[in-house]
């Protein structure tokens, strides 16, 4: 029987349904949407990561990186992923180019307004050493990965090639991800995908 072969009312109530379940079907996005190319779990420094989520970073009206964020437990307390001291890693898909220059300036930023009270002259100088690890542009399509592995420090990955050695010690690693997930975080957006992402919403 078609559609329209019965009563106005009829027809209108089964409108309303097919409406419906389109807009049902249209909030039930593919994994692959969800996703956006970070799976749900992967291996690094021999350990076994869960996604906790992911998030866009804009800046004005440009997409500028995709970010993936994992951890051992995937625990979706912002404090608790910056205190866990366990293997974390993030991952930035760059969408643009940034150039050199525009990428130290605004890593540098986001780094010193997420120093402890009267930070240590050894900290301090461990966020300059890794800013100074970027030699050049960054390019689009680019793979910006920051690893921070309990006893080995964080470790700075472009495009599966490694930056220096790796910053030793915990509250440099802090520092870094108090920068994505703390009070002052460089992304306030970008935060709340992630956590999002994290609880299920």
């Amino acid at each position: 029987m078609s559609l329209w072969s019965t009563s106005p009312a009829r027809t209108l109530g089964r409108l309303v349904a097919l409406a419906a379940l389109a807009t049902s079907l249209a909030a039930i996005r593919p994994a692959s949407a969800l996703d956006n190319g970070f799976p749900p779990t992967l291996t690094v420094e021999g350990k076994s990561l869960k996604r906790i989520g992911t998030g866009l970073r804009e800046f004005l009206f440009f997409d500028i990186y995709r970010l993936g964020a994992y951890s051992e437990s995937g625990n979706c307390s912002p404090s608790s992923i910056v205190s866990a001291n366990e293997t974390k890693y993030l991952q930035l898909k760059m969408l643009r180019e940034i150039p050199k220059d525009r990428m130290v300036s605004t890593l540098r930023s986001s780094l010193e307004d997420n120093l402890p009270p009267n930070p240590s002259a050894e900290l301090r100088e461990q966020v300059k050493a890794f800013l100074g690890k970027f030699s050049g542009d960054v390019p689009e399509g680019a793979r910006v990965e920051i690893i921070y592995a309990p006893g080995k420090g964080t470790i700075l990955r472009q495009s599966g090639r490694e930056l220096g050695a790796a910053t030793p010690g915990k509250p440099f690693a802090d520092v870094v991800w108090r920068a994505y997930f703390g009070a002052k975080s460089c992304c306030s957006d970008l935060k709340k995908d992630v956590i999002k992402e994290c609880r299920g919403g």
